[in-house]
C-alpha cells in the first residue's frame, strides 16, 4: 500500500531489490521504534499523511493505476529486467503481444456492459477482472500481481472477437464496434510507465557481473560491473561485487581502496565493512 500510495509512488513496483529497498525498510524500522508502533503501522501512517496532504497527487496516481492495469507493457517483477527477459529475438517480438490482448479484452468488457446476456453468462470472469482491477488500483500495478487476472483478459478478448465477427458478418453496428475497439486500443496501449531503461540495463549488467564472478571469470565480471558503475554508481551492490572480484584476483590493495571509498559513500551498508574485515583477515 505504501509503495503504491506515497510521495515515491509512480503506480508500479518502482523500488527494486537492493539498496533502495533496504533503505526504506531500515528507515521505517527506526521510525517505528521511536513511535513504539509496528513497521506496518508506520508505513500506513506515511501513506495516510501523503493522501491527506496531497489529495490531488494521490487522485492522479489512482487514475494512472486505473489505466496501468490495461497497459500493454509487462511490468518487471523483482529483478527480471527487460535486458534479461528479452535476450532472444523471439522474446523481443513477443513483448508486444499484450497490445492486441489488452485492447480486445477492454473491448470485450465494454461489450459485456452493453449486452446483458454476456454480462450474466460471464459474471464470474467479470467479478475476477473487476476485483483485480480494484486491487491493482488501490495498491500497486505489477506483472506478477496482474498475472492472476489473465484468464479474464483472455475470456473478454474472445468475446470481443466474437462480437466483432458477428457485426462484420451482419453488417450491423459495425461503426460502434470499430469505435470501441479503436478507443480501447489507444486506452490499453498508452505508455504511462516511465521505465528507466538505463536503470534496468545497469541492473542487468550487475546481475551478469555477479554470474561471471560466481563462475570464476573475474575479467568478464569486472567488465559488466564497470558498465553497471558507469550507468548507476549509487548502488552499493556493484561496489561490493567489484571489490570481491579484485580480491579474488589477488589485487588486495585495489580491493581495499574500493571498499573504503564505498563505505564513505554508503555508511549504512553493513555488508561493506564485513567484506573489508574479511579482506584484512586475509
Amino acid at each position: 500500500f505504501y509503495l503504491g500510495n506515497s510521495e515515491i509512488a509512480d503506480g508500479t513496483c518502482k523500488i527494486r531489490p537492493g539498496q533502495e529497498w533496504n533503505e526504506i525498510h531500515f528507515n521505517a524500522e527506526a521510525e517505528a521504534k521511536k513511535l513504539n508502533i509496528s513497521k506496518d503501522k508506520c508505513f500506513f501512517k506515511k501513506s495516510l499523511h501523503f493522501i491527506i496532504s496531497a489529495p490531488h497527487r494521490w487522485f492522479s496516481l489512482l487514475l494512472k493505476k486505473i489505466v496501468l492495469v490495461w497497459n500493454y507493457r509487462e511490468f518487471p517483477s523483482g529483478a527480471d529486467t527487460s535486458e534479461i527477459r528479452y535476450f532472444t529475438n523471439f522474446q523481443r517480438l513477443a513483448k508486444f503481444a499484450n497490445i492486441p490482448l489488452m485492447a480486445l479484452a477492454f473491448s470485450g468488457l465494454l461489450f459485456a456492459f452493453r449486452k446483458k446476456y454476456i454480462f450474466y453468462e460471464y459474471r464470474h470472469f467479470l467479478i475476477l477482472l473487476i476485483a483485480y482491477w480494484v486491487a491493482l488500483t488501490v495498491f500497486v500495478t505489477s506483472g506478477r500481481y496482474r498475472m492472476s487476472a489473465y484468464p479474464a483478459f483472455y475470456v473478454f478478448a474472445s468475446i470481443a472477437m466474437s462480437v466483432l465477427y458477428d457485426n462484420i458478418r451482419k453488417k450491423s453496428d459495425i461503426m460502434v464496434s470499430t469505435g470501441i475497439l479503436l478507443t480501447s486500443f489507444f486506452f490499453a496501449s498508452v505508455p504511462l510507465v516511465q521505465s528507466s531503461e538505463e536503470k534496468e540495463f545497469a541492473e542487468s549488467e550487475s546481475i551478469y557481473g555477479e554470474a561471471f564472478l560466481k563462475a570464476g571469470n573475474y575479467v568478464r565480471a569486472k567488465e559488466h560491473l564497470m558498465k553497471a558503475f558507469q550507468l548507476q554508481n549509487n548502488w552499493s551492490r556493484n561496489w561490493n561485487l567489484y571489490g570481491i572480484a579484485l580480491e579474488r584476483e589477488g589485487k588486495m590493495n585495489d580491493a581495499e581502496l574500493i571498499y573504503l571509498e564505498a563505505i564513505r559513500k554508503f555508511p549504512d551498508d553493513f555488508v561493506l565493512p564485513m567484506n573489508l574485515a574479511i579482506l584484512y583477515e586475509k
